[in-house]
């Protein structure tokens, strides 16, 4: 960021295999991105979450809409500006930032219900 603006943003995503997260298994997710059809820059993220637990109780998939950037975090679009912005407030507002991490795993297997200035700071770098 030479003149302070930003100018890319790297997306880690979910996995199609059940992994374990911060010592609990995760559903299987995928996204879907939806890109302006002219600029071809995306401007909104949609994850999707298989319920394993709902399969296997019951021999049937079950695949559920967990969230979208622009609905769940309030994004205009999914620039590096936009995502710059958010990341500004995750730092200055707890409960954006108690909203982002109760987003973080497709399963919502950890609730979350505080976050303080330290763990903001940690999300914020």
């Amino acid at each position: 960021m030479l003149d302070s603006q930003p100018i890319g943003v790297n997306f880690i995503v979910g996995s199609m295999t059940p992994n374990l997260l911060y010592g609990e298994s995760k559903n299987p997710s995928f996204n879907v991105v939806y890109l302006d059809p002219e600029t071809m820059l995306p401007v909104d993220l949609d994850v999707y979450a298989f319920d394993l637990e709902y399969a296997n109780n019951n021999n049937r998939a079950k695949w559920m809409k967990s969230l979208s950037y622009r609905d769940s975090f309030g994004m205009k679009d999914l620039s590096p500006k936009s995502f710059k912005e958010y990341a500004d407030k995750l730092f200055m507002n707890e409960t954006e930032a108690v909203n982002y991490l109760r987003h973080r795993t497709s399963d919502y297997s950890r609730i979350h219900s505080e976050c303080n200035r330290d763990c903001r700071l940690q999300m914020y770098c």
